[in-house]
């Protein structure tokens, strides 16, 4: 049986224009041609189309699947093709990445600050090695792209710190004393309860010198002193 290109358009969902394009690179040239010149197609030209379209939706250019449909073992060319989706992947994760970071940190300015974006992105490099003695205290740190719960809950703590020391709530108001003890726990909870770990972040947090050289997220001096009053205040009650 055989199918004028409009019937196969219409089966198959594909324009006109999109089969004669096949046509002209050779990728898919019509059965025959009847007498007026119209194209037709048989049943082995339609199950040509379908891999077509298979290979089409598993990300092949057309160059390759016009290899591909001459390969009886196209191991390598697949091969390669998980290879290049694998770095796209890690492409585009990275992307997502960033702009999480981005978000959250809009969330926690209220607004983009491109200088605090900027010395995110130029200690990287410098991080990398410095992170390696702290590599199992940071692996517990919730980070700034993430978008976990853990991650979500230090980020409204936070906030709600910052909120507070902008408002200049004072450090027995029984709202910031609450926030305080949340934090505790929390803190607690990440580091396993480990009181030297919690203590030596503290102190790499309170100092701006060392929080750069390990790419944390920036803190201003006034609100970590504002953030170790209140959280003292609540100890010594208790």
């Amino acid at each position: 049986m055989l199918f004028k290109v409009s019937e196969v358009a219409k089966k198959t969902g594909l324009s006109v224009r999109t089969l004669h394009h096949y046509e002209e690179i050779g990728l898919l040239p019509p059965s025959k041609k009847n007498e007026y010149g119209h194209r037709l197609y048989d049943e082995e030209k339609l199950f040509t189309l379908q891999q077509i379209s298979v290979w089409k939706d598993l990300g092949f250019s057309l160059n390759q699947i016009q290899t591909l449909l001459h390969k009886s073992n196209p191991i390598d060319t697949i091969s390669a093709q998980i290879k290049l989706l694998d770095d796209e992947k890690e492409r585009i994760d990275k992307k997502k990445q960033h702009l999480m970071s981005l978000k959250h940190m809009i969330a926690i300015e209220d607004k983009l600050d491109w200088e605090i974006l900027f010395q995110l992105i130029e200690g990287r490099s410098a991080a990398a090695k410095n992170r390696k003695k702290y590599v199992s205290m940071l692996s517990q740190l919730p980070k700034l792209e993430a978008t976990d719960e853990n991650s979500q809950e230090w980020l409204l703590i936070y906030q709600s710190f910052k909120a507070h020391y902008e408002r200049g709530t004072d450090l027995h108001d029984s709202e910031l004393q609450n926030l305080c003890k949340r934090t505790i726990r929390k803190s607690s909870s990440m580091f396993g309860g480990d009181l030297k770990m919690q203590e030596e972040y503290w102190e790499i947090r309170k100092s701006p010198e060392k929080s750069k050289s390990l790419n944390l997220y920036p803190v201003e001096p006034g609100l970590m002193s504002y953030m170790e009053k209140a959280i003292n205040a609540v100890q010594d009650e208790n």
